[in-house]
């Protein structure tokens, strides 16, 4: 272990390993649906954009896309694919929030925060555009989806800075977004995931205070 992830000795005392937390911390994020769809794939898999969420299709298999290519570490890709969804769907959240998840994800790999301004920039951008999206009349369970996603990526972030009160405070919050869905759009079955995953980010990530 390295860094952030280190404990002092003691009995019982342990390291949790860096790479499974990164998989919680990817798994989160990357919550939404995988289905087919017809066309070119930059990622090389392909979505069809369906969902239960009242959310364009374009908008809906675009998140996906760069979220798979998150998952593939090609951050690069994903965040210029990001950066086109801001212009391809300027009323939405999403082009932010996926940049900031690339900037997170490198800074978790490289046990860094050399990204730290950029990632802090595309959130402010982010909870702007949530705003406006509100005050638009978006639906409110993919708001409330993204919203969660972002409280999930940023409470770990705090647990990197070792600001433990705050990270709780984030992810009940992320976890009561998560309800509020699966109340209101019970169909939506990867809330189902997150709800689950939850259980077991939480028990992985306090292993990891002192």
């Amino acid at each position: 272990c390295r860094g952030h992830h280190r404990r002092s000795p003691g009995p019982g005392s342990h390291c949790v390993n860096h790479r499974t937390i990164l998989t919680a911390f990817l798994s989160f994020a990357l919550l939404i649906p995988a289905l087919a769809f017809a066309g070119e794939s930059p990622s090389g898999r392909n979505f069809d954009g369906k969902n239960p969420l009242g959310v364009s299709r374009g908008e809906f298999a675009a998140t996906q896309e760069g979220m798979d290519l998150i998952y593939q570490r090609r951050y690069a890709d994903a965040l210029q694919h990001f950066e086109h969804m801001s212009f391809d769907f300027p009323s939405s959240p999403v082009g932010p929030i996926g940049r900031a998840l690339v900037y997170q994800s490198e800074m978790f790999e490289s046990y860094t925060f050399d990204r730290e301004r950029a990632y802090e920039t595309e959130i402010d951008e982010f909870l702007v555009r949530l705003k406006g999206a509100k005050r638009r009349g978006r639906s409110p369970e993919w708001l409330s989806f993204l919203n969660g996603v972002y409280l999930g990526v940023d409470a770990m972030y705090d647990i990197r800075k070792g600001s433990y009160l705050k990270a709780f405070d984030k992810a009940w919050d992320a976890l009561e977004e998560m309800k509020r869905i699966a109340r209101r759009a019970p169909e939506f079955r990867d809330v189902q995931l997150a709800l689950g995953l939850y259980n077991y980010w939480r028990t992985v990530l306090t292993e990891a205070i002192p």
